[in-house]
């Protein structure tokens, strides 16, 4: 079975810590939804295990069709 795995996330943005020791496992076909309030960190949970960005800190092993569509238009 695919699965994303996250272990021990940390992830700052300008200076601000945003993700610190974050564990994600997520098994091929479950679904995965976040709701919170806007700035708390949703997309930056997302971003650095669906490849767009790079964790400062931790592992993360993908499944080669895993893919991140973005928020908005380019």
């Amino acid at each position: 079975m695919s699965q994303l795995s996250a272990r021990s996330l940390a992830h700052a943005y300008h200076g601000r810590t945003i993700l610190a020791g974050v564990d994600v496992v997520v098994g091929a076909g479950e679904r995965l939804g976040l709701v919170g309030q806007n700035g708390v960190g949703k997309s930056t949970l997302l971003r650095p295990p669906a490849g767009p960005d790079r964790p400062d800190a931790g592992s993360i092993v993908r499944p080669g069709d895993l893919g991140y569509p973005a928020q908005g238009p380019e």
